[in-house]
């Protein structure tokens, strides 16, 4: 108690004595030649400041001051001065003062001039008062309301920053400049006016302005700066006026409230956290004009569930839609060249992915990860998928043709359970191609498909692969075609060119005359609504009358978009005269029962009676190719080879019966001819694995390695087929050898015959486990892994990505991570479940 008493007399002593009238501190000469003076009159500190006129600052203020009264002018010395203005620091930290009066002789109000009077309430600025410095109030955390005359026209850096009572304030129309953070931390302020002449909206002016609501940006503003509105958790809307063109880095980050925002055609940077943690914002269009969305712009904008982005931009930064845990799809303009690294993590919904580009952009790493497990890829037709197979595992990828594109199919395209197809445009299959369609569902689409060329002023026998075929959809080239049916009432040709009205059923065929030796199109556009891709049986019946030259005659035509088996086309029917199918080359009948019909080929079957008779195509029917030559067969081959250091051979595999266990690696070329070496002999069954024998899959094959001494070797594998994934397995253990991933090992004299298989599967749709196949436990740091899989890789990740622990342990404790939400990760192959734990 003493202490303090000791300490409040102390204070009172200093404070009348800094309250004599005679005493003053004589400052170092200036570079002006005036030899400033200060000097105290009752409780403040003047300062001079000229002397002709005779002008004076408000310097210094007693700390214990409470009400502060500025008079017009002073008198020292026996010279009256004119009081201009409060100077820098003049009544900074003066808690206690409550009120003060300005007079109009003061024009500027200077830096920190009322930095933290808390108890100060409300401040009257005259009409002299033309500036407004820095910090001038900040931290007046009891200041209420303020007027600002009409002559201030400039407002500084984070002048009433902290003012936390403040809830309003009228700017004049004078103001054209305000500084960086004037308004930052006001958490009482509701609404704000913005006049017409200031051009910019400096960083930070209102962040953290929790309680603002509205907010009047006029049309003269051209930038807003960095974090200007962070966290302004009331703001729900915003109109942002078409002359800004700038916006800077984590402008409404935070604002938590912010539902719709519309940005500026002329803003062509979405930037760094520009909308991080905004997290009821649910849509938002992005400017045409905008290049690059940058780091982290929507990070953890978890009620996101649209977003368009235009065609112009063309880079997407890191992290920049992380956590954004409630969007659904995300479509990837053609001209991105470039996806940072989280881009779309922990997007939880994310089921759909579509990219423009023909080629993937580079991406960085873990793009999607902890995204969904059935994300669908759509990507342009004809696009590289295989620079999209590192992004992450897709359960389906679509290839897509846009509105108004045609797409042209010159080679075998497979449409299967991973691999589809989104046909909004026009895709157009030539002869030199097939789609095939796998599964089990019919394609929607508008498909054009193209005749063998057709002969000038000769009967060309075609049909269509289309249902119900209206023949005014017959697309011809630069001339017209006449079409003749077969009618068979009279079991001959119709005497009258076929019309428009006719319809013509899959796997019907009939006679074009064509003016012009070029191809003719079959399309599914026109009357044809609502039109579904042949993909199941297909039956043609008919009631045949014997023709008048002889013969129970059906015409036919493939129905389907890929090559028919003729084979096993015939194999499929009954009754048929001879086992033959009769084509016709343009100039005369061939009979066939083995080879291929082509798309659109028309061709007859004689039957062995007339009446009604049934002919059956089915998909299995397809063409698979069997017949091709050794030199066309060789790109569909899986390739094993080993190096051993002084040679490079074919590796063969134990099933197949030319292979004898007897025999070295290295001795092959014992067995065979140096050509007969370079066939890859992987044989099931006889039947050569080629792309389209999938079905037959899984398949193992031991591999035939037997050697005469122990050395390092390296088993490389190449040229595997569409559709399948193949394992190298060394006694059971999966070295994961997909897409030509080489695998050095020691083998050892004479035990190696049984060591080394290969494993071959059909592509399957990747799903997620289920809880009780991997179960991951949190006990603040000790963790527990439970699953029925041996042998899990366990990885760590903070949240920002960052990799922190590996371990292959179930149990196991995180002492030495600080405290903080992260992610374990628990996978074996692709295989994995993930979860966010919290460590205290």
């Amino acid at each position: 108690m003493k202490k303090i008493l000791l300490f409040l007399c102390t204070m009172l002593c200093a404070n009348l004595l800094l309250a004599q009238t005679s005493f003053a501190d004589e400052e170092a000469e200036t570079s002006t030649g005036i030899r400033r003076t200060t000097f105290w009159i009752d409780s403040l500190r003047y300062r001079i400041t000229s002397t002709n006129p005779a002008e004076v600052e408000v310097n210094v203020a007693n700390a214990l001051i409470t009400i502060a009264n500025i008079p017009t002018t002073v008198s020292y010395e026996g010279i009256n001065y004119s009081v201009t203005a409060i100077g820098d620091y003049a009544f900074y930290g003066c808690s206690s003062l409550t009120s003060i009066t300005i007079p109009n002789s003061v024009t500027s109000i200077g830096e920190c001039a009322f930095e933290s009077c808390d108890g100060l309430i409300s401040v009257d600025i005259p009409n002299s008062v033309t500036s407004i410095g820095d910090d001038a109030f900040y931290s007046c955390s009891s200041l209420t309301s303020i007027d600002i005359p009409n002559s201030v026209t400039s407002i500084g850096s984070y002048t009433f920053r902290g003012c936390s009572s403040l809830t309003s304030i009228d700017i004049p129309s004078s103001v054209t400049s305000i500084g960086n953070g004037a308004f930052c931390d006001c958490s009482s302020l509701i609404s704000i006016d913005i006049p017409n002449g200031v051009t910019s909206i400096e960083a930070s002016m209102f962040a953290y302005c929790s309680s603002l609501t509205s907010i009047d940006i006029p049309n003269s503003v051209t930038s807003i700066g960095s974090y200007t509105f962070r966290g302004c958790s009331s703001l729900t809307s915003i109109d942002i006026p078409s002359s800004v063109t700038s916006i800077g880095n984590g402008a409404f980050c935070d604002c938590s409230s912010l539902i719709s925002i519309d940005i500026p055609n002329g803003v062509t940077s979405i930037e760094a956290s520009m909308f991080a943690y905004c997290s009821s914002l649910t849509s938002i269009d992005i400017p045409n004009g905008v290049t690059s969305i940058i780091d982290g712009a929507f990070a953890y904008c978890s009620s996101l569930t649209s977003i368009t982005i235009p065609n112009s931009v063309t880079y997407i930064g890191n992290y920049a839609f992380w956590n954004c845990s409630s969007l659904t799809s995300i479509t990837i303009p053609n001209n991105v060249t470039s996806i940072g690294y989280y881009a779309f993590s922990d997007c939880s919904s994310l089921t759909s992915v579509t990219c423009l580009a023909e080629t993937a952009p580079s991406l960085g790493e873990s793009v999607f990860s902890y995204t969904s497990s059935t994300k669908v890829l759509n990507i342009p037709f004809g696009s590289d998928y295989s620079s999209w197979q590192g992004a992450t595992d897709w359960s389906k990828t679509n290839y897509l043709i846009q509105e108004g594109e045609t797409k042209e199919l010159s080679n075998d395209f497979t449409i299967n359970s991973t691999t589809g197809l989104i046909n909004q445009g026009v895709l157009r299959i030539k002869q030199s191609g097939q789609l095939i369609n796998s599964t089990g569902t019919n394609v929607s689409g508008i498909f054009e498909v193209e005749t063998p060329t057709l002969a000038n002023n000769k009967w060309s026998f075609i049909g269509a692969p289309f249902n119900n075929y209206k023949l005014e959809a017959v697309k011809p080239g630069t001339k017209d075609i006449s079409i003749s049916l077969f009618d068979y009432t009279t079991g001959n040709w119709s005497n009258d060119f076929a019309t428009i009205e006719d319809e013509v059923g899959a796997g019907e065929g009939f006679f074009a005359w064509s003016f012009a030796e070029e191809p003719t199109t079959f399309t599914t556009d026109g009357e044809i609504q609502d039109y579904t891709l042949n993909n199941g049986v297909v039956t043609v019946t008919k009631t045949l009358k014997t023709h008048t030259d002889g013969g129970n005659w059906i015409a036919l035509a493939n129905p389907y978009t890929f090559k028919l088996d003729v084979a096993k086309f015939l194999a499929n029917q009954t009754n048929v005269q001879g086992g033959v199918v009769y084509k016709f080359d343009g100039t005369q009948w061939q009979t066939v029962s083995t080879g291929e019909i082509n798309v659109t080929e028309g061709f007859f079957v004689n039957f062995t009676s007339n009446g009604t008779q049934t002919s059956t195509f089915n998909k299995a029917q397809r063409y698979t190719g069997t017949n091709q030559t050794k030199a066309s067969k060789e790109k569909d081959f899986i390739r094993l080879t080993m190096n051993d250091g002084e040679r490079t051979t074919r590796l063969l595999f134990a099933q197949n019966d030319k292979a004898e266990a007897k025999y070295d690696i290295f001795d092959a070329n014992k067995l065979f001819s140096p050509i007969e070496i370079t066939e890859p002999y992987f044989v099931t069954d006889g039947v050569a694995l080629v792309k389209e024998e999938v079905n037959t899959l899984p398949y193992t094959a031991n591999l035939n390695i037997r050697n005469y001494q122990t050395k390092e070797v390296t088993i490389s594998i190449d040229n595997i087929p569409e559709g399948v994934n193949v394992f190298l397995l060394d006694n059971g253990q999966d070295i994961k050898m997909n897409g030509g991933v080489e695998y050095t090992t020691t083998i050892t004299t004479g035990e190696n015959a049984d060591r080394f298989q290969l494993l071959v599967k059909k592509q399957q749709k990747i799903e997620s486990p289920t809880n009780n196949q991997i179960t991951i436990k949190n006990n603040n740091r000790q963790i527990t892994i439970t699953s029925d899989i041996t042998n899990l890789n366990i990885e760590v990740y903070n949240n920002l990505g960052q990799k922190v622990y590996t371990t292959k342990d179930y149990n196991f404790t995180l002492d030495q991570v600080p405290a903080g939400s992260y992610v374990i990760k628990a996978f074996y192959g692709r295989v994995n479940q993930s979860q966010k734990i919290i460590v205290e």
